[in-house]
């Protein structure tokens, strides 16, 4: 399972065609389900790019990916989402990363290894 947000579903399939053959691996099957409205974000291409590609690589032997693609990152959608996935019962498996405000001050210093 893949959550995708947006319109970029388009080039992300495109993209992961582009690796497979580049890479020498077999066409993985493609199922995507839509939950809620389809939306015309195109942010964050080039994680969803990485995330499908390397999911559906490093696994092997995998037969499909379902790609669940929701209206935006907010409670309720990403709620009827995992709902929907949760529902559905057919895949195997599931991933998911969401978006979210990184900034060095938001790691405390004891994270940090001692200089020198």
């Amino acid at each position: 399972m893949e959550i995708a947000v947006g319109s970029k579903r388009r080039q992300v399939l495109t993209d992961l065609r582009i690796a497979e053959a580049a890479n020498h691996l077999p066409q993985v099957q493609v199922q995507v389900v839509q939950v809620g409205l389809a939306s015309p974000d195109t942010a964050g291409q080039a994680e969803w790019d990485l995330d499908t590609q390397m999911s559906t690589s490093m696994a092997g032997n995998v037969a499909n990916l379902i790609i669940y693609d929701t209206t935006s990152f907010t409670d309720s959608d990403v709620a009827l989402m995992f709902n929907k996935f949760a529902q559905q019962n057919i895949a195997k498996a599931g991933t998911a990363s969401f978006p979210r405000k990184r900034s060095i001050n938001s790691v405390p210093p004891s994270h940090f290894p001692p200089l020198g």
